[in-house]
């Protein structure tokens, strides 16, 4: 009887290269919200800097209303650009969870083929076994009729 191989093996594969794929791009996405964080805090850096300055300004004399405006000026532009940019982590953070959900549901396919393969494999030793014994079982049978036979008086 011709042995087979594990029928599901291209899904497998399949799977695998899922498993690849989403990796990969959750490795993207995780790098690209690092580098997003990172400008986040720049951003909240230079608003902590600036209301230093606007702070130490205001304790100066003479007090320069027009370097306090524009400093309060571009006090609001940074604000701004900080709710942008809190908005766009937020964004990359949720993109980031839906691919490691995906990831965690292409490895639990792979998974299910994996244990499908490991069932045959197993089954595949069973029945190397069994025709191991039946073979076992025909020689003994054969050696106990040729010990027979020489036995008999002619």
């Amino acid at each position: 009887m011709a042995r087979q191989g594990f029928r599901l093996q291209p899904v497998l594969n399949y799977r695998e290269q899922i498993v690849e794929l989403r990796q990969q791009e959750l490795a993207t996405l995780e790098k690209s919200l690092q580098v997003e964080r990172m400008a986040l805090s720049e951003i909240q850096r230079r608003i902590f800097g600036l209301a230093m300055d606007i702070q130490n300004t205001q304790r100066s004399s003479p007090l320069d209303c027009a370097l306090i405006l524009n400093q309060y000026t571009y006090l609001q532009q940074l604000q701004n650009r900080e709710e942008e940019q809190k908005a766009r982590v937020a964004d990359l953070a949720q993109k980031a969870e839906a691919k490691r959900a995906e990831l965690v549901q292409a490895l639990q396919e792979k998974q299910i083929i994996e244990k499908l393969r490991e069932r045959f494999i197993a089954q595949q030793k069973e029945e190397d076994l069994r025709q191991e014994a039946r073979t076992l079982d025909e020689i003994s049978v054969v050696r106990f009729l040729r010990e027979s036979r020489m036995e008999e008086p002619a």
